[in-house]
């Protein structure tokens, strides 16, 4: 999402939002160890990103 969905001057946003997360949920992440609540959590929420554009970089389609 961060490529696909973000402008290059917007990144930093979703940068921010992830590092707000809990430090035991990063470790997960980081570790390649993330559960399903780990994955609903850094998904849930107001996205950094326009909705669309988050969708389209979630599924695989164009912008």
């Amino acid at each position: 999402m961060l490529f696909k969905a973000a402008e290059p001057a917007e990144r930093y946003r979703v940068l921010e939002r992830f590092y707000r997360l809990s430090p035991e949920l990063i470790g997960r992440f980081y570790a390649g160890n993330s559960t399903t609540f780990d994955r609903i959590r850094t998904l849930a929420g107001k996205p950094p990103v326009p909705i669309g554009r988050a969708v389209a970089a979630l599924t695989g389609r164009p912008k």
